[in-house]
């Protein structure tokens, strides 16, 4: 323990404390007051008044530091803190310990709870776990599914969406009607048609309840860009077939696809089919394993190992390695170093591009500017003089006239022959009229022998043969007949609609009547859809027409025709035609207007003709516009002016409705002059 000195002054009862260096046992000196000296362990004093206050003395001299006390005992305490699941415990280390903290006792303190922590990531549950962890990325290596993840307060939803696999391998079915044949139209909603005779299979992208389908013919689209075939499956019932189809097309209403093999069947016109599409290119062949696995970089391999040693699974090679390089049995080596990473791999290629989407309606047609002022036409040129006609030239000498040649003399006539015996007698002299009357109506009833004659044939040859009536009468002499039959009035009529009219003209005819055979029973008859009027006798040779009609065939160039038939009192029978062509108007002529309509043709000059081309000659004056209109179904017109082309503009941008003044309504092309006030002009039209 310190030293303590006690002073007392000789003035005062204080006493002043000094300690000195500790030292000792404080247990010795318990009871005392506490005063801090210069050493961390208490020294404790006991205080003794004495009797009597004497004077205070001198400051005593400072007294010798003491010794060193010994080390204290080891204080105690804990260590080797742990967390035992929640529970807190220590090492014990009494006061005093010096022993290798080997046996030291163990105190729990209790449940220990922290501050609760943030909300951690939610990981893969049962899953494999990672350290070091920051970032949690999510992959799709199949095509057709695809993840996502949305986050509402604490709670991540991740979404696997498989609707384009569940598309691409024909889970979604729904109903059409299915026709076959050949060159069928275009399906409407609802229909499956199955062209026959170009292997097309055409869908409607509305089924038979209205519901648009397209998901899985996109799908088989998609199919055929990246593997060059896909399938279209129909279910008619319990009967099921296989379409493969190489090509496919969408127009926003209709999927088009080509048939390359499969069922070829067409029946079942207007049964119900469950239609599908499918993603198994290559269904009825056997295909390589590369055409299936492919490896992270993108390229394949002909084929896989799936087993080894005829092990299955998981494959534990010390277990099943029979032999290796000429090892056998259970091989085993070092574990080698881990190898340096490996390159990344190429980026895969990039997806097939999707269908174009349905092109937006045409946007309204801006309205057209106005024309510009014409430009004044030109002064005409000068005709330049013409250049004389040169002199003729002279002519030539005619040449000198040979000399005739001496005429020989004439010979000596020679004796007359005898007159042979002739083979028929010359009863007529001749010059003298030949009578041939006949006494009997009809030649080609008599009958008998004839005689034979000398004849001529066309070669030049005579040859013998019986001559008969016809060779020498002419029919006229014996056989009845029409001459002439016509019907009055223009043969070439406008074109209209209804009934026309064929009052004023009139039917002429005259009949060739031999002998005593006359005409009996003549009449008119007409080949249009309908008439009012007819027949029409003509017994006499002639009858006037007031109030008979005939129905305007149905198009232009078409003819109406005429028909007598006449019958002669010999029972005998003949036929004369006429007819009548209805044709359409073609318009020529000039107008200030710019743009002559259908309705505006009546003020051009008409004419009928059955085509287009024409030669026209018009008067255009100042302002005017020369025209030439026609029937479009005679296609486009060249125009040709003063032999050179153009010059000439088809209005309207085509065709043009017209109707005509009869009536008769079709489309004309309708052609303007380029330029105004051309004078006199002569336009070609081919």
């Amino acid at each position: 323990m310190p030293r303590v000195r006690v002073l007392q002054s000789s003035s005062s009862e204080k006493i002043k404390i000094v300690t000195s260096a500790s030292g000792g046992n404080p247990a010795a000196l318990a009871g005392g007051p506490v005063i801090s000296g210069n050493n961390s362990v208490p020294t404790i004093v006991r205080i003794v008044q004495s009797s009597g206050v004497g004077p205070q003395g001198e400051r005593g001299i400072r007294g010798i530091t003491g010794a060193t006390g010994p080390t204290g005992a080891t204080g105690a305490g804990y260590t080797a803190a742990s967390i035992d699941g929640l529970t807190l415990s220590f090492k014990v280390i009494p006061v005093g310990y010096t022993g290798d903290y080997s046996d030291l006792s163990t105190v729990s303190i209790g449940r220990v709870v922290g501050n609760t922590g943030a909300v951690g990531s939610i990981g893969i549950q049962d899953g494999e776990t990672f350290g070091n962890t920051e970032e949690l990325l999510f992959k799709s290596v199949t095509p057709g599914l695809t993840l996502t993840a949305s986050q509402t307060g604490t709670s991540t939803l991740i979404t696997l969406d498989a609707y384009d696999i569940a598309a691409r391998v024909g889970s979604k079915t729904t109903n059409w009607t299915y026709y076959s044949g050949i060159s069928l139209l275009l399906p409407s909603a609802g229909e499956i048609r199955h062209r026959t005779n170009t292997s097309q299979l055409l869908i409607h992208k509305q089924d038979s309840v209205g519901t648009i389908v397209r998901d899985p013919f996109l799908a088989v689209i998609n199919d055929i860009t990246d593997y060059g075939e896909s399938q279209i499956r129909l279910s008619f019932g319990d009967e099921e077939r296989i379409y493969r189809v190489d090509s496919g097309s969408y127009d926003g209403t209709i999927f088009t696809f080509h048939i390359s093999a499969g069922n070829d069947q067409s029946s079942g016109n207007g049964k119900s089919v469950n239609v599908g599409g499918y993603v198994n290119p290559g269904q009825n062949e056997i295909l390589g394993a590369s055409n299936y696995y492919r490896f992270p970089d993108g390229s394949t391999a002909g084929t896989i190992v799936t087993s080894w040693n005829g092990q299955t699974g998981d494959v534990v090679f010390a277990d099943y390695v029979s032999s290796l390089n000429g090892q056998t049995g259970d091989i085993s080596g070092a574990v080698g170093p881990t190898g340096a990473t490996g390159p990344i791999g190429q980026t895969g290629p990039t997806g097939a591009q999707g269908i174009q989407g349905i092109q937006g309606p045409t946007g309204a047609q801006g309205i057209q500017g106005i024309q510009g002022i014409q430009g004044q036409t030109g002064a005409q040129g000068i005709q330049g003089i013409q250049g004389p006609t040169g002199p003729q030239g002279a002519t030539g000498a005619d040449g000198i006239i040979g000399v005739d040649g001496v005429t020989g003399p004439t010979g000596p006539t020679g004796a007359k022959g005898e007159t042979g015996d002739g083979l028929f007698d010359t009863i007529y002299a001749s010059g003298t009229t030949l009578n041939h009357s006949l006494n009997f109506d009809n030649i080609n009833t008599v009958s008998g022998y004839g005689r034979k004659f000398p004849v001529l044939l066309d070669d030049g040859s005579v040859t013998f043969d019986y001559i008969r009536a016809q060779d020498i009468f002419l029919d006229s002499e014996f056989v009845f007949g029409i001459n002439s039959f016509s019907i009055s009035g223009s043969s070439t009529v406008l074109i209209g609609t209804g009934n026309y009219s064929l009052s004023g003209r009139s039917f002429t005819a005259t009949y060739q009547e031999p002998g005593s055979i006359s005409v009996s029973e003549a009449e008119v008859k007409t080949n249009a859809t309908s008439d009012s009027g007819f027949p029409v006798d003509l017994v006499s040779g002639s009858a006037s027409l007031t109030s008979e009609t005939i129905a305007y065939p149905a198009s232009k160039n078409t003819s109406i025709t005429f028909t007598l038939g006449a019958t002669g009192n010999d029972s005998s029978y003949v036929t004369s035609t006429d007819t009548i062509t209805f044709r359409n108007n073609n318009y020529y002529g000039v107008s200030s207007s710019a743009s002559l309509t259908g309705g505006d043709l009546g003020s051009l000059t008409a004419f009928l003709d059955n085509n287009r081309a024409a030669t026209v000659s018009v008067n255009a004056g100042s302002g005017e516009y020369i025209y030439y209109a026609y029937p479009s179904s005679y296609g486009d017109a060249s125009f040709t002016v003063g032999g050179f082309a153009g010059g000439f503009s088809k209005l309207h941008g085509g065709a043009t409705a017209h109707t005509n003044s009869a009536g008769f309504s079709e489309t004309y092309f309708i052609y303007r002059s380029d330029n105004a006030s051309l004078g006199s002009t002569t336009v070609v039209v081919s």
